[in-house]
């Protein structure tokens, strides 16, 4: 049985150090994904080489959020060192 995933958590904008993306949760046939879009980065960087992000299956929607979330986090500390 898939859990229903709340509207909340299913369309969310976030922002780290001046990067922002939407991320959205889809039911899958074998459970959820997380996609994440980004939308703005700092002006002296530039959009991100990499535009969209999906994450593996997982059982259940918090499981997609929480693997986005930490992609994104990830992604922003490596173009930050850039």
């Amino acid at each position: 049985m898939q859990q229903e995933c709340p509207p909340t958590l299913a369309d969310e904008i976030h922002a780290i150090d001046g990067y922002t993306y939407k991320l959205f949760v889809e039911a899958v046939a074998d459970g959820f994904q997380a996609q994440l879009v980004w939308i703005s980065a700092p002006s002296e960087r530039g959009l991100p080489p990499i535009e969209t992000l999906t994450t593996p299956t997982f059982h259940d929607a918090r499981g997609a959020i929480i693997e986005a979330r930490s992609l994104a986090l990830e992604y922003v500390l490596a173009w930050r060192t850039q």
